[in-house]
Parts: C-alpha cells; structure tokens; sequence
C-alpha cells in the first residue's frame, strides 16, 4: 500500500484543450485524465485482443474503477497564462454539401491561438494507501497516453511526485464561498457510462455498402459523450490568496469651509480638473485617465475621495488622493506638484467652497487605512454616498443591482481575481462568478430615488444611465480588511466609497446580512 501522484509536462510549454461549446479549457481536469487513461487502456500496449477487437484488461478495469471511487486528494497547477487574450476566429471547410437544388461548402467556426502557456508539471495526489496493483497498472497505462487535450499540445505523463498547490475539501459545494476552484471528476459509474456511449455509437451490425455510399445530404457528425457521471470537486488552495489593495498609497490634505455631504462627486471633479490644468500636457496618464491607444489599462487609477470627519477613524475632513500600485517615481512627483499646487476650490452652482491646509498633509498606507475588524464580528461595506453601476442590465440571466455590485467590486480588484473566462453571451458572468468565488456578497440592494445625476457621477458609457443605489457588500478576501477603496463607476472622482461596519453575528442575522 502506498500513496500516488501522476504528472503531466507539457513538452511544446503549452496547453489546448476545450470544454463546453467550444471554451477554452484553463487546465486539464480530473475527468480529462481520466478520460485519456481510458483510451490507453482499451487501444494501447496493456490492451487485450477479444473477438477482433482491443478491449482493457481486468487489471485495467479494475485500477479504473477505482479511480472512479477514489479522487485524488491534492493537486498540482503551475502558473498559466493565455497565450492570446484575444483568440483569433477562423472558418474551417467541412466539405460541400447538397442545400436545396444546388451544392454548397459548409465552413464552421473555429478558434485559433487558444491555447494556455504553462510554467511546470501539472500533477494529481492520492495522499491515501493506493493499492499496489493499482498503481502498478496506472503506470503503465500513463506511458501510452499521448494528449490531455489537441493533438498539436502533447503531454508526458509519469509518476512523478510534483509538490500540491490545492487540496481536495470533499465538504465544500461549488457554492463555498472563498477561494475555491471546481474540478470535473469522474465520480463511480463513469468507466460503464463511457463504455455505453461507445457501444451505441459503434453498432454491432456494420452498414452496408449501400449505406454507407456518399450522400449530398449527408452531414458530419460527432458524438458528444454523456457526462451524467462527471462531477464538480472543490480544490482549495494551500496557500492563501495573497490580498492585494487596489489603492497602494494615500495623500490625505484637510480643508477647511463651507462643505455639503452631498457634493461628493461635484467637489472631486473639481479638484482633478485643477490638478490637471496645473500639470497641462505633462500630466500622466494615471491621473488623467487617458492612455494610448494599445496600451494595457489598469484596473484602478488616481482616486480622489472625500474623508468626512464622521467616517470612521477620521478626525478631520480631508481630501484623499488614493494612488495605485506600480506608479513611477517620476509621476508621484508630479501629483506632488499639483496637490501642493491646490489652494481653493469651488465647485460651480453650489455652496461648497474649501481651503486645503497643506501643513497638515499626510502621506499613509491605503491598505491599512480603517482600523482591525472588532473581534468576534464580521466586517460588512456600505457606501459613504452611493454606489453607481458601471453597465447597463445585462439580458442574460436574471440580473439585479448585486449583481451590479458584484461586478463593481470585480472590475475595482480585476488584478486580484487573475484570468477570467468570459464569453460574448455573457461577456461579465465570468467576473461576477470569480468575484463570488472569493466570497463577495451583496445584500439589500436598494435604489436611491434622486433625479439630481450630477451627484452621484461624472460621466458614464453611452447607454449607461445613472443608477445610484445602497447596499451592504462583504468583500470576502478579495481586499484586506483595513483597506481604503471605493467602488462603482465613480470610484476615481467622489463616489462609491466604502465604509467599514462590523457586526457580530446575532446583529447580522437580525438585519437579515447572514448568508
């Protein structure tokens, strides 16, 4: 009795596999593995000869079927990413076929550069007592398998051990929440389920020559096999999430005057317009928010928010400049100019008029802003204003404002979440899922009945109303706990900031904010 692992390199440093209608396949699968030790069994160098035809053996069967039972207890995945973010499309000829009264050739669509570079070995763990038989028979049936996925992305497969990155929680639905990943595996009656599928697709009885003659109405087809015995496994990572803020740094610059909560958004559309006119064309991008055409855009750039001397933790009111990661030196230099540049500000058609006291300015952490989450509490988010949906009502599925705000909280940590399969049915369901995948979850979504837009957003895509709404978010650990951000589409200029509230359980059930 021992334990067991199977390895697979990719020798070509990559892999193409598809899944779905046609998806591109991010890893391959338990089910796939499985799929492939199938084939080496029945048509490869273990195979007996029955009747004219290569059937597994009984010690074949047997390792399989306890396979089935058994999945494997940990798994190895390597950095991945897609080769192309953006796959090209291509139609491929099937052949020409009758269509009414004359012939026509048929072009199917297809994907092109889909494949998925890999950095390492892929590996599946059973840390329990694996028969010797077993293992013994698995290895063998691994040399004769010779792709997990295309053809033109061959695999190696052997034995070897490769060190765990995510363990299997067999108490865990696809639902838990935190970071999680769904693996399709083969669950007990798979090897008969598959052995259907290939019987009914070979008859015994073979077609006559008359039959089997060309035929202008014939069409190509391929039999899709059944997946009722294939099931999701929840794989949590060993090592957790490492929690990135979507704000890095912080420039906190109090103000005195006359200030109404409610100019939020009009005030820090006022301050980055002079920000902007005091840099003229130097300003960088990260504060403009303009970048060339081609060039990679961040999830988040310069936030300018409000920090009321009511929120949490805030002894005075304070404009904050929240600066995202990865700023160059050269820009933290100019955004220095032009903050200690700011001395007055109005904002037009309102009473709202500041004075910046730069005496008092404060460079901070963004990522450690509000203070520790009060033991035995969880800490909810809701927004010092109003939260703004950054797109229209999506038509698929049954979309409401927490979805909206799912999304918001997807799009503000993009970074965090990592690839994210998407398709043009349903070009945000993938972010919304990942987002909820980390443990974001919105409760009591509830509109704002304001007809005043002005005050709660700047700008908004074409066709995109202003939505301003509320809500209670958990983030879960897609941000650390004490972080400083802001969501929605607003969140650059005054809007969509998130204030810290933290609730023991009995209160949260109460309010109806337990899942």
């Amino acid at each position: 009795m021992r334990s067991f692992a199977i390895r697979a390199r990719f020798p070509l440093g990559y892999f193409v596999g598809h899944q779905g209608a046609g998806q591109v396949a991010e890893f391959p699968d338990t089910a796939r593995l499985y799929g492939a030790l199938i084939h080496a069994a029945a048509k490869g160098s273990t195979a007996e000869m029955v009747d004219d035809e290569l059937k597994p053996t009984h010690s074949s069967l047997t390792a399989l079927k306890w396979l089935e039972e058994h999945p494997p207890s940990s798994l190895a995945l390597p950095r991945t990413t897609r080769m192309n973010s953006r796959p090209a499309h291509t139609y491929r000829a099937e052949g020409v076929f009758e269509s009414k009264t004359k012939p026509y050739d048929r072009k199917v669509l297809k994907s092109q550069s889909d494949g998925i570079a890999v950095d390492g070995a892929f590996g599946w763990i059973w840390e329990q007592d694996v028969p010797a038989g077993v293992a013994d028979t698995i290895s063998k049936l691994c040399v004769d398998v010779s792709c997990l996925g295309e053809a033109d992305s061959p695999v190696v497969l052997d034995t070897e051990r490769v060190p765990a990155t995510h363990v299997h929680d067999p108490h865990a639905s696809a639902f838990a929440r935190g970071a999680k990943l769904a693996v399709a595996s083969p669950v007990a009656g798979r090897l008969a389920e598959l052995e259907r599928d290939y019987v009914s697709s070979r008859p015994a009885r073979r077609p006559t020559v008359s039959n089997d003659k060309f035929a202008w109405g014939s069409y190509p087809s391929s039999h899709t096999p059944s997946r009722e015995r294939v099931r999701d496994m929840v794989y949590r990572p060993l090592a957790q999430p490492v929690l990135r803020a979507p704000w890095a740094r912080l420039i906190t610059v109090p103000f005195v005057g006359r200030f109404q909560a409610e100019d939020r958004v009009p005030l820090c559309v006022a301050v980055h317009r002079t920000l902007v006119a005091n840099l003229g064309d130097n300003a960088p991008a990260f504060i403009t928010g303009r970048y060339l055409d081609g060039a990679g855009r961040p999830a988040n750039r310069l936030a300018i928010h409000v920090l009321e001397a009511g929120h949490p933790g805030v002894v005075q009111d304070s404009i904050g400049f929240l600066i995202p990661p990865g700023v160059s030196d050269i820009d933290l230099a100019a955004l220095a100019r032009s903050v200690q540049a700011l001395q007055r500000v109005w904002v037009p058609r309102s009473a709202t008029s500041i004075e910046l006291k730069h005496s008092a300015a404060a460079g901070l952490d963004a990522a450690v802003f509000w203070r520790e989450p009060a033991a035995g509490t969880s800490r909810f988010w809701t927004p010092a204003g109003a939260l703004v949906p950054e797109v229209r009502r999506q038509k698929a599925g049954n979309w409401t404002l927490a979805d909206a705000a799912v999304l918001s909280a997807a799009f503000t940590c993009r970074e965090s979440l990592g690839p994210v399969r998407s398709t043009r049915s349903d070009r945000y369901g993938g972010l919304v899922r990942a987002a909820v995948d980390r443990g974001v979850r919105v409760h009591h979504a509830r509109l704002i009945n304001d007809s005043r837009a002005h005050l709660f957003a700047h700008k908004m895509p074409e066709g995109v109303p202003v939505t301003p709404y509320n809500a209670w978010v958990e983030m879960g650990d897609l941000v650390p706990s004490q972080a400083l951000f802001a969501l929605g589409q607003s969140r650059h200029l005054g809007g969509g900031l998130m204030l810290p509230v933290d609730l023991d359980e009995a209160t949260a059930r109460a309010m109806g904010l337990s899942s």
